[in-house]
């Protein structure tokens, strides 16, 4: 098992507050296993009637860059480029100032150099690690968890991880997505 199998099954030990040994670790080919594992440790519900949390995670931020930057819903997509929408001038006081109206414990660093402007650069990369890192920050402490909430976090993790964005469920995660 790579370093990036690694992180990802640590992000979900994290993520969802269980544990995956290794005999289990070693059965998780594709997304879909890992759905369905973690699905069945948290006894969550087939019935879809949970909010995404990958949703939840979007208007929460597009809502905190409405507020700090003053920005309109339009102007807040899931492709923009955050470098587009925070003023460079301002970029550690807003990064601050967003993550406090969200009111998360961590935000992602910003990286600062040559070619880079920082990571995250989307507002899908915000998204993408905010969920795989705070899943419960998105879901409520009374609403039980269902199979397609665990699924849009594990797929958020997976993208966070290995930066793949376009994947099936039911591809291998060594021959399709490149995990190592």
């Amino acid at each position: 098992m790579g370093l990036d199998a690694v992180e990802m099954i640590l992000g979900w030990e994290e993520a969802f507050g269980i544990q995956i040994s290794d005999d289990e670790a070693f059965t998780l080919h594709t997304p879909k296993d890992a759905i369905d594992l973690i699905s069945e440790k948290l006894g969550a519900s087939e019935i879809a009637i949970g909010v995404c949390p990958t949703v939840r995670a979007y208007h929460s931020i597009r809502q905190a860059f409405q507020t700090v930057v003053g920005l309109q819903r339009k102007q807040i997509l899931l492709n923009s480029k955050l470098r587009d929408i925070i003023p460079k001038s301002q970029r550690h006081n807003i990064w601050k100032k967003v993550f406090s109206y969200i009111g998360m414990p961590k935000s992602p660093s910003l990286s600062f150099g040559v070619g880079i402007i920082f990571s995250p650069i989307s507002i899908r990369d915000l998204v993408d690690w905010s969920v795989a890192r705070y899943p419960g920050h998105f879901i409520s402490a009374n609403e039980r968890w269902t199979h397609s909430q665990v699924r849009s976090v594990v797929r958020a993790t997976v993208r966070d991880v290995v930066g793949v964005i376009n994947f099936k469920d039911e591809d291998d995660f060594i021959r399709n997505i490149g995990i190592s």
